[in-house]
């Protein structure tokens, strides 16, 4: 069936709203929570959806104090869930895709599931809600183990510039050398 791009727009929207969202949403909370039990703390779930449909949250890999707790950090990840779509993408109308990453500072990719990224088979049908859900569940399948990986990539990143001097402690102390010149 082909659509005009306004309402392939609002087919899109039905899709991810009304049979998609809540399902994405309690799984990226217990994303979190997994974070959480791996001795991290945790930013809040924000929709972030813009021309596409994204939700994120940050993942601190060191202790920061508690009211900073959701403001970046140069040694966090950023967690983001995207919900791709072809018209966006390709300028067709193929479907969706779903793509789950881990940022660092700068935009830094530690990790990133986008299945069948690159293939024939990049996007699901919007008339497919159980080659949909299967494709959900690659990720939700792999993203605990992907996070772990991410963030102990992150911490032993931080360790290697905390060894190298890249930055500590001495670096937020205030500079008080010239009072005495």
């Amino acid at each position: 069936m082909a659509y005009p791009d306004e309402e392939y727009q609002e087919v899109i929207k039905h899709h991810i709203e009304r049979r998609l969202e809540k399902t994405i949403v309690q799984f990226l909370e217990s994303l979190r929570e997994f974070a959480r039990n791996m001795k991290c703390q945790v930013g809040t779930l924000e929709d972030r959806t813009d021309d596409e449909y994204q939700w994120s949250f940050i993942v601190h890999t060191t202790e920061v104090p508690a009211e900073e707790v959701g403001q970046w950090h140069i040694t966090d990840l950023g967690v983001d869930f995207i919900v791709r779509e072809s018209l966006v993408h390709d300028g067709t109308h193929d479907g969706i895709n779903f793509e789950l990453s881990f940022q660092g500072d700068g935009g830094k990719t530690f990790g990133r599931i986008a299945p069948y990224n690159y293939t024939p088979n990049v996007w699901v049908p919007l008339n497919g809600d159980k080659a949909m859900k299967e494709r959900l569940q690659l990720i939700i399948n792999e993203a605990e183990y992907a996070l772990e990986q991410c963030v102990e990539e992150q911490q032993a990143e931080h360790e290697k510039d905390i060894d190298n001097g890249l930055y500590g402690d001495d670096l937020m102390q205030e500079d008080t050398s010239y009072e005495n010149q």
